[in-house]
């Protein structure tokens, strides 16, 4: 059995222990805010989460590596923290179809933690994996 929290509530997981965290998120937990914009390629960032206070790749994350970590997905960010970089991307034309949005939030709110006032430089570094498709 492995055990992690996930947004905030203790999961006990029994199942396949090689399943990766995207699938496991989307398909059995009907969590959608992450995204397969890569088939698990590890490209494009749209299924980013925050394991550990860390900005991972849910598609390359595998079940078995979970024992004991701290996930949240976009649905269990603060309405206030979901609010405030939404506001931000809105408010600068970054978003349009969507679809990698929530990969962004994801990185965004793990940099924003980790330097609330990065520089142009950082925000570059810590956005260079994702791939955004239409903007």
């Amino acid at each position: 059995m492995i055990k992690f929290k996930l947004n905030g509530k203790n999961i006990e997981y029994t199942a396949n222990p090689t399943q990766n965290l995207l699938h496991y998120l989307r398909n059995d937990l009907k969590l959608t805010a992450v995204k397969d914009g890569c088939s698990g390629q590890g490209a494009c960032g749209a299924c980013t989460v925050e394991i550990n206070g860390k900005a991972k790749l849910a598609c390359l994350t595998k079940i078995e590596s979970l024992q004991n970590a701290e996930i949240f997905t976009p649905e269990g960010f603060p309405e206030y923290v979901l609010d405030t970089i939404a506001k931000a991307f809105v408010n600068e034309g970054a978003v349009q179809c969507g679809f990698c949005t929530p990969g962004f939030i994801s990185r965004t709110k793990v940099l924003l933690q980790e330097n609330p006032q990065p520089s142009i430089e950082e925000v570059k570094k810590a956005i260079k994996p994702h791939l955004c498709r239409c903007t």
